[in-house]
C-alpha cells in the first residue's frame, strides 16, 4: 500500500519502483496496511469531531468573566482537533491515489494537498510550543486574568501559529506539480521535485530543525522547568489552592502526553523522509509505516485528553447520552405516533 502522507516524496525512480511494486492490495501486507488505515481514519475522524463538539459546547456555556483555570478546554486544544481532523481527511487523496497508482485529481489539488498536509503537521508543532509556553506562564504567574483576557491573548496566538504555519509551508505550492512518466506507461504522478533533489534536501532539512528539532528541545525543557516550578512551590494548605495545584499537575501530564505521542509517532516519519531525499535509505515498509504513524498520531490524541481530562470524560458521557437520549425518544415518538394512528 502506498499511503503518502506526503503525496510522492520517493527521492528517485528506484526508489518509486519499490513503493510501486513493493505493497499491493492482493498482498497481505496491502490489506493490513488498508485495514490499519482505515481504523486510524474513522478514529480519528470521529474522535477529532467529537473533541471540537465538545470544545464549542464548552465555549459556548462558560460564564464570559470566569476568572481563567488551567482547564483543559480551550482554544489550543480546538487549534490540534482542527489539524488533525484536516489532515486525516487530506490523506483520502493519498489513499485513492496509491489504489490507483496515479494521480487523477488535478495539478492544483496536487499542490495544495501537499501544503495542507505540511500545514497541519506544522500548525500541530507549533500549537504544542504556544501551549508549553502558556503552561510555564501560567505556574510562574500567580495573577489570575478574567476568561475574556485569556481567551483574547489565546486567539492572538492561535492566530500566529497559523500564519507562521502558512509561511514556512508555503514553498511546497511551488515544489508540487505534476509529472508523467514515459516508463511506466504515460503515468502521472504528484511530485514535490519541481526545485531539484537539491532544492528538496535542503527545504526538508532547514524544516525539521525548525519545526521539529527546536521544538522537541523547547518542550523538553518546558516541562523540565514546569517540574522545577513544581517542586519549588510551597505545598498550599486551602482546599482551593489544593485543588487548583492538582489541577495544574493533571494539565501539564496531558500536555506532555500528547507531546511524547506526537514526536513518538511522527519522529520515523521525519528521519525516513530525510534518509530517503538523502538517498541513504530507499525501502518501502518502514517507509510506509512512519506514514501510517502520522495518521495514528491524529487519532490517538482524543484517548489522551479522556484519560487525562475529568471534564473531557463528562462531557463524553453527556453527549453519548444526548444522542442516545434523542435517538430513543425519536423511536418512543414513532411509536407513539403509530398507535395514536390505530386508534
Amino acid at each position: 500500500m502506498q499511503l503518502d502522507t506526503n503525496t510522492t516524496v520517493e527521492p528517485d525512480s528506484t526508489a518509486e519502483n519499490d513503493a510501486r511494486n513493493g505493497l499491493s492490495l492482493n498482498s497481505f501486507m496491502g490489506i493490513f496496511f488498508m485495514c490499519f488505515y482505515i481504523v486510524v481514519y474513522t478514529t480519528s475522524s470521529v474522535g477529532n469531531t467529537v473533541v471540537l463538539y465538545i470544545c464549542a459546547k464548552n465555549g459556548r456555556n462558560a460564564a464570559a468573566f470566569q476568572p481563567a483555570r488551567t482547564g483543559f478546554f480551550n482554544l489550543y486544544i480546538a487549534n490540534l482537533a482542527i489539524a488533525d481532523l484536516l489532515f486525516t481527511q487530506l490523506t483520502i487523496f493519498d489513499a485513492v491515489y496509491t489504489i490507483l497508482d496515479e494521480w487523477t485529481m488535478g495539478a492544483m489539488l496536487c499542490k495544495l494537498q501537499g501544503f495542507l498536509v505540511e500545514l497541519c503537521y506544522s500548525a500541530g508543532i507549533l500549537t504544542l510550543i504556544a501551549i508549553s509556553r502558556e503552561r510555564l506562564k501560567s505556574m510562574s504567574d500567580l495573577r489570575m486574568k478574567s476568561r475574556l483576557q485569556r481567551i483574547k491573548e489565546r486567539k492572538t496566538r492561535s492566530k500566529i501559529v497559523w500564519i507562521l504555519a502558512i509561511l514556512l509551508c508555503s514553498p511546497l505550492f511551488y515544489a508540487y506539480h505534476l509529472t508523467e512518466e514515459i516508463s511506466h506507461g504515460n503515468i502521472i504522478q504528484c511530485t514535490n521535485d519541481a526545485w531539484s533533489h537539491v532544492g528538496r534536501r535542503i527545504y526538508y532539512s532547514i524544516t525539521a530543525v525548525i519545526l521539529f528539532i527546536l521544538p522537541l528541545m523547547i518542550m523538553v525543557w518546558t516541562q523540565l522547568k514546569i517540574k522545577r516550578v513544581f517542586k519549588s512551590q510551597v505545598a498550599p494548605t486551602q482546599q482551593i489552592a489544593v485543588s487548583m495545584r492538582a489541577r495544574q499537575r493533571k494539565a501539564s501530564r496531558m500536555l506532555g502526553a500528547v507531546t511524547i505521542v506526537f514526536f513518538a509517532f511522527w519522529s520515523p516519519f521525519i528521519l525516513t523522509r530525510t534518509l530517503r531525499y538523502f538517498s541513504w535509505y530507499e525501502g518501502v515498509m518502514i517507509w510506509k509505516l512512519s506514514q501510517l504513524l502520522t495518521i495514528a498520531s491524529a487519532a490517538a490524541n482524543p484517548f489522551i485528553y479522556s484519560f487525562y481530562s475529568t471534564h473531557f470524560r463528562v462531557y463524553i458521557k453527556r453527549f453519548v447520552t444526548c444522542r442516545c437520549g434523542l435517538i430513543a425518544a425519536a423511536n418512543d415518538s414513532g411509536e407513539g405516533s403509530t398507535v395514536n394512528s390505530l386508534y
